[in-house]
Parts: C-alpha cells; sequence; structure tokens
C-alpha cells in the first residue's frame, strides 16, 4: 500500500515520521490486536 506523508520540518523529524510509519506498520501487521 503506497503512503505519502508530507509535513513541515519545524513541525515533525524524520525521527517522529519513523516512529509513525513503524507503528502503522505494526498496526497492518496485527489488525486483530487493533481491531
Amino acid at each position: 500500500m503506497p503512503l505519502a506523508i508530507q509535513c513541515h520540518h519545524a513541525v515533525c523529524d524524520g525521527y517522529h515520521v519513523g516512529k509513525f510509519v513503524e507503528a502503522l506498520r505494526s498496526m497492518a501487521a496485527n489488525p486483530k490486536q487493533w481491531l
């Protein structure tokens, strides 16, 4: 599933985007845990 994230660097750092993507990936891998 393609995903595009756009944020201003003053608001969000690459580290934070990485943490978000990792959490999203974890949720997608285990949907029964989150639904």
